[in-house]
């Protein structure tokens, strides 16, 4: 209760100190849970509850928790499921869960700075089995602080401005792992990092194969530098039923339906902008979203809101059909100021002449306006946008997606 109470507080009023409040009093719970975790093992009262559950959701909850505590110490977080994102294996979710975040929070506190990196798979021979790596850039374990695993608090647990970590995990993770038929292995070097083994029973739970992918027809253009994000979100893509094209596809003639990017100043309309630190997605503008590509879920949800609003702007434009075009008098008026205004953006875009430019979008977007015409007058909008922050590479693309535009009404106005 007081948790929930701090999370809608923190979320309404966000501060540093009632992220910190938040952060001792999830802490606190976890060390509480521990405990009564522990009495259970040794009591030998405790059992796993199998059940089926998707692994993906878990991997989407355990980054969500975890992002508040990598945030504040500045750290990278990249996970690589290499299984089908909708693949339910049949375990103790609950103790799975339990598994993971206690050696993420573990890995963070003995971690000052780098990159964290958890990658989940099965045994080429023991598809039964999930084989998980995590591994980080912290300062390693002392032999005494490994000791833990067999007894707890034998050695002095690694800590951080923040607080220490439990001289309970590894004992509690071992016993777990032991428990749903698997192991747990630490390897430390010391000043190099940690890696943590986690193998477990967890059989594949029997699916009917899907008749049609949720992103069956969409192709996505992948312009993403960092090869290990690439990997990642194009084998997502994949799972999902999209077509992924590289730049030079592109500059090939194929089309795409939506731009994945790393690098900001790529943006175009009908784009991600991928990250690893946001709690889920925003919105960037009307047709540009900012998403962590760790949460599958969110990566997901982001996608379908840029294919609704596509679907959206398609009916529109089939409903705005030409008509008041051909009506006596617009029509020559479109075609008598609207190409000389595309020409003048080209040309004021060239000569970096801001103003004049601002001038010449706001003044076609007044055309676009009286005639009815939502998407020149919307894409008109962004590139005053763009014109605000000085975005010369995007002025550069929206002035061609706004030409392209006037192109097609053209030529429906001369049938």
């Amino acid at each position: 209760e007081v948790i929930g109470h701090l999370q809608a507080i923190e979320s309404a009023q966000p501060g540093e100190q009632l992220e910190e409040a938040l952060q001792e009093a999830q802490a606190l719970r976890r060390l509480v849970d521990d405990i009564v975790l522990l009495n259970r093992l040794e009591t030998h009262d405790w059992a796993p509850d199998a059940e089926a559950f998707n692994l993906q959701s878990v991997l989407d909850e355990l980054v969500t928790e975890a992002l508040p505590s990598l945030r504040r110490k500045g750290l990278k977080l990249v996970v690589s499921n290499r299984l089908n994102s909708d693949e339910n294996r049949f375990g103790d979710r609950r103790a799975i869960y339990k598994i993971l975040t206690t050696l993420l929070h573990y890995s963070i506190t003995s971690t000052s700075w780098g990159r964290i990196s958890i990658e989940v798979s099965h045994p080429a021979d023991r598809p039964d089995r999930l084989a998980i790596e995590m591994v980080d850039t912290g300062a390693g374990l002392t032999v005494d602080e490994m000791g833990n695993t067999d007894f707890p608090f034998l050695g002095e647990t690694s800590s951080d401005r923040f607080g220490q970590a439990s001289g309970l995990a590894f004992f509690l993770c071992k016993q777990l792992c032991k428990q749903l038929g698997g192991h747990l292995e630490i390897v430390a070097r010391p000043d190099i990092g940690t890696r943590y083994n986690i193998q477990i029973h967890a059989p594949q739970e029997h699916q009917q194969a899907q008749e049609e992918k949720l992103l069956e027809g969409l192709t996505a253009l992948i312009d993403i530098n960092v090869d290990e994000v690439r990997k990642i979100v194009v084998h997502q893509l994949e799972n999902w039923g999209a077509s992924c094209i590289t730049p030079d596809e592109r500059f090939s003639g194929q089309d795409h339906d939506v731009l994945v990017t790393d690098d900001p100043t790529n943006l175009t309309a009908w784009s991600l902008l991928l990250t690893d630190d946001e709690a889920g997605y925003t919105a960037l503008s009307r047709d540009r979203f900012r998403v962590n590509f760790n949460i599958s879920s969110a990566m997901q949800d982001a996608l379908l809101q840029l294919i609704e609003l596509q679907l959206a702007l398609d009916e529109t434009e089939e409903e705005e059909t030409p008509a008041q075009l051909f009506a006596p008098g617009y029509f020559q008026l479109f075609v008598e100021t609207v190409p000389d205004d595309v020409k003048r953006l080209y040309n004021e875009a060239a000569e970096r002449d801001l103003s004049s430019l601002a001038q010449t979008a706001h003044r076609l977007k007044g055309v676009f306006a009286m005639l009815n015409l939502t998407p020149g007058k919307q894409l008109c909008e962004t590139l005053e946008q763009h014109i605000t922050e000085c975005d010369n590479s995007n002025i550069k693309n929206t002035t061609s997606e706004i030409d392209r535009y006037v192109n097609e009404l053209l030529q429906q106005g001369n049938q």
